[in-house]
């Protein structure tokens, strides 16, 4: 079952629906027939993805989208499985092998054993990832991973674009503050998250599996180069939304929280709620109908932890 606050999957594809020409070209390269299949329950991407039983007892986890559907996902998965050849080793599940076939792409990971946390986030798990997210944040970021700075300063522009809007949709409270947050996505962010460690750019619990004291981060094509506190920020809120403490006090917990800027986490966090804000307004993405009112769920939390901080 899905956590509370992330909604069911939606637009995923059974093994028998995909193409034959895909599902041959994905047999001929696992070196064995598909005898069973365990679909992912959580996650927003369209397409397949979930747990193959080969024939011989071998198991695989696999990706699959398709251009047609999404265009996004199909990109998506194309840059996953370049950056997932350059994590280091133990940072997340191996990447065996990819491949594109009639439109479609394919990843194919080790399988990992696990439970999803959030249903509702517990004191231990909330431990465990935060102490993951800090050993992933002290990796140095390979060449591959991009500095997340103009990234956010080209893509969270919420607040200027809610401003253009007449602030639709925007708290009465945060109306008198939109020009300086909009000024702040403009002039302070791509400075803030600057770093040289590895950011996920999506940590969140249907990204994360837990085996015992062992912590899996999946799902990694947005990842970047940045601050290693801007994960965090991320997750805070995802965490409250399921079950957790307040946005504010997961941030806390963090062993990355007491090293970052105060300055640089209001602002960081003044645009991520904006951008949830304005994206929750916008029509759902093909083959994603759950998404928007994730993000909107999202935003009012983000939102109330930006009114803490101002």
């Amino acid at each position: 079952m899905s956590a509370p606050g992330n909604p069911p999957p939606t637009g995923r594809v059974a093994w028998a629906d995909l193409p034959a020409a895909v599902r041959h070209a994905i047999t001929a390269r696992a070196g064995g027939d598909v005898v069973a299949t365990d679909l992912a329950a959580t996650g927003f991407s369209p397409g397949f993805a979930g747990v193959l039983h080969l024939a011989g007892g071998g198991r695989l986890f696999l990706k699959a989208g398709d251009g047609a559907t999404n265009a996004e996902t199909f990109r998506l998965h194309t840059r996953e499985a370049e950056i997932a050849r350059a994590l280091p080793a133990g940072v997340a599940p191996a990447l065996r092998w990819s491949l594109v076939r009639d439109g479609w792409v394919v990843l194919a990971f080790d399988a990992v054993e696990g439970r999803h946390p959030g249903g509702p986030w517990t004191a231990a798990d909330l431990g465990l990832v935060l102490a993951a997210h800090a050993a992933l944040a002290a990796h140095p970021a390979p060449p591959v991973l991009a500095p997340i700075g103009p990234r956010l300063k080209e893509s969270l522009v919420g607040w200027t674009r809610l401003g253009a809007a007449r602030g639709a949709g925007v708290p009465a409270w945060a109306a008198a503050h939109v020009e300086e947050f909009a000024r702040w996505e403009r002039e302070s962010v791509a400075a803030d998250t600057a770093g040289d460690a590895i950011v996920h750019m999506d940590l969140r619990s249907d990204n994360v599996l837990i085996d015992g004291d062992t912590v899996h981060v999946l799902d990694w094509p947005h990842a970047g180069r940045g601050a290693p506190w801007v994960d965090a920020v991320l997750l805070a809120p995802t965490v409250s939304l399921e079950g957790g403490p307040a946005a504010a006090e997961v941030f806390a917990r963090s062993p990355l929280g007491a090293g970052a800027d105060p300055g640089a986490v209001r602002r960081m966090v003044a645009a991520w709620a904006g951008w949830l804000l304005w994206s929750s307004g916008r029509p759902d993405p093909p083959g994603i109908p759950h998404l928007r009112a994730f993000q909107r769920a999202q935003a009012a939390v983000t939102l109330e932890w930006l009114r803490q901080l101002l």
